[in-house]
């Protein structure tokens, strides 16, 4: 969380992953490596993590998980499908022209 509120996302990132080794299900490591994905512009990694996180909040709400974790990781998969959207509409149309042999 440090790395996060330090604007560092890449070491932040390695270290969700690392985490994510040790324990692949643990919420608060997808959520903060979801977040420096986002932040370093790599959006697909990111809105991967948050559905995966909200399949596991999902799963743990049967036990235990609140509604406030459920909000939380809505509200990143939000900001994840619209950093996916502005993404596609800068992205650089090309003409390509197909030639049937």
């Amino acid at each position: 969380m440090t790395l996060l509120k330090l604007k560092n996302f890449a070491k932040a990132e390695m270290d969700a992953t690392s985490a994510l080794k040790i324990c692949p299900s643990h919420s608060k490591s997808l959520h903060r490596r979801s977040v420096a994905r986002l932040s370093l512009g790599k959006i697909r990694g990111a809105l991967l993590d948050a559905i995966y996180q909200q399949v596991e909040e999902m799963a743990l709400k049967q036990a235990d998980a609140t509604d406030d974790a459920l909000k939380n990781v809505e509200v990143l998969k939000s900001k994840c499908e619209h950093a996916l959207a502005a993404a596609v509409k800068r992205a650089p149309r090309r003409n390509v022209k197909i030639t049937v042999v």
